[in-house]
């Protein structure tokens, strides 16, 4: 497909690469002639002008492209660029922030109005993905992959865990739970090549059925939260919750989770505090700074369950997450701008580090088929924070050239494996000699350079 992406921010640039490495043509319109100078080095049309002008978007080729993408800072510009694309026959997708603009509480959906196909609300989506992870033991992030209940879930292992120097076979999961892979100093790794467990190493878990993340939690001898399933939520003891910054993340996040959680949200500016407070109904608003040791003890942070740092500022998160692990919090969240910081934010014992242009980036990236596709058999599940890896999830049709085969037969590329296949709702390592079904979703892990191959290996039908 022929993409045209206006804005080469963080957002911007991780959708070109991604894009790019799934064999896409593109062009790319970027206002700031700094910024113009990495694509030198990149397959693409590039264009330095503003993406709201006409000219500039006919320049891009806007007229014979497939799908327009607007991931500037301006709201205003990528709507505008958004209704002139609609225009030309484009599929438009938009990055829009302001809430004048999007309905209330839409997290992403189509504005028909602008034209836009998909409006993503960054602070929306940030929130909703926070507060998913709130609510889940441990803190663990999780990815959807079977609307049966299948996902993979993956979290930190803690430095002082005793799993250390054990290898795969010494933790015994439940039946319907699989690991699947193993990140290791920004490296995926197939668990079977890993060895043993190292401090700090990101485990990848595909499990049947969410109600067993507590059992995923015992076995991995994590610190258990109190959890049960209550039909289709996870109920977490996590009954008090500090949020720092009432910004507009921290205030989405405190409404999601106030009817359920005891919820402070602090900030140090005064204004912002009091604008919090006008739009929560049961959170508590509180006028301190999330550094200050003394306040935060008067606020009782030695009850919390979990600590989240959601200001503007990834060193002030890092400061402030770090000020409460040292106050006793286990559990801490922040907010990184830069993506390729959240690997030194994990290493220094913050628990998750997220990043809301790459959550963004990702957001807009599910709903792009490969080339030639009409529907998306290869599908991105996630990329990790490095950019270097992803998690792919190929769906088997009956037609797909592999069925009937033996696992063994079909070869990847590279610095790429399966790492588990969910079968009828069953998740199980296939070995080498069982064969590929259809309807079989495969969970792939692989290097971002072996993409185009992978796409390519199972565009193809047996016929073909």
């Amino acid at each position: 497909m022929y993409i045209v992406i206006a804005g080469m921010g963080q957002v911007g640039l991780q959708i070109t690469e991604t894009l790019l490495e799934e064999g896409h043509n593109l062009a790319v319109i970027e206002k700031n002639k700094e910024r113009m100078s990495v694509f030198e080095s990149m397959d693409v049309l590039s264009i330095n002008g503003n993406a709201a002008s006409l000219s500039t978007l006919i320049e891009a080729g806007i007229s014979s492209a497939d799908i327009f993408i607007g991931a500037t800072g301006s709201d205003e510009v990528n709507i505008i660029s958004s209704i002139i694309a609609k225009t030309k026959g484009c599929r438009t997708m938009a990055r829009i922030n302001d809430r004048d603009y999007m309905p209330e509480n839409m997290i992403s959906g189509k504005l028909d109005l602008f034209g836009i196909d998909l409006a993503i609300c960054p602070d929306r989506v940030t929130a909703k993905h926070m507060a998913k992870m709130l609510l889940l033991p441990s803190l663990v992030e999780s990815e959807v992959v079977t609307k049966e209940g299948g996902l993979i879930i993956n979290f930190i292992l803690p430095e002082n865990s005793p799993l250390t120097s054990i290898g795969i076979d010494g933790v015994t999961l439940p039946k319907g739970c699989l690991i699947s892979a193993i990140a290791r100093s920004g490296i995926v790794v197939n668990p079977d090549l890993a060895g043993k467990f190292r401090p700090g190493d990101k485990i990848f878990v595909t499990i049947d059925s969410k109600n067993k993340i507590p059992e995923v939690e015992t076995a991995f001898r994590l610190e258990i939260s109190v959890s049960t399933v209550v039909g289709e939520k996870m109920e977490v003891g996590m009954d008090k919750i500090m949020i720092m910054g009432a910004n507009d993340i921290g205030i989405n996040l405190a409404q999601s989770l106030e009817l359920s959680r005891l919820i402070l949200l602090m900030d140090e500016c005064e204004e912002q505090c009091e604008e919090a407070a006008t739009q929560l109904k049961k959170a508590l608003t509180i006028h301190i700074s999330g550094i200050d040791d003394k306040a935060l003890k008067e606020e009782g942070i030695e009850d919390v369950g979990a600590f989240v740092a959601t200001t503007e500022s990834s060193e002030f998160n890092m400061l402030a997450c770090l000020i409460a692990m040292r106050l006793g919090v286990r559990k801490t969240m922040a907010l990184v701008e830069d993506p390729d910081l959240i690997p030194l934010f994990e290493q220094i014992g913050i628990t998750v580090a997220l990043s809301p242009r790459m959550i963004t980036a990702n957001t807009m990236l599910k709903h792009i088929a490969k080339p030639g596709q009409k529907r998306p058999t290869t599908k991105q599940i996630t990329s990790l924070p490095s950019n270097e890896s992803r998690v792919l999830e190929v769906f088997v049709s009956d037609d797909l050239w592999i069925v009937g085969k033996e696992f063994g037969k079909v070869k990847l590329p590279n610095n790429s494996f399966i790492g588990s296949v969910i079968r009828g709702g069953t998740v199980l390592r296939p070995t080498q000699f069982d064969v590929v079904r259809p309807g079989d979703r495969l969970i792939i892990f692989a290097g971002t350079e072996s993409l185009k191959k992978i796409d390519k290996l199972f565009m193809r039908s047996r016929k073909g």
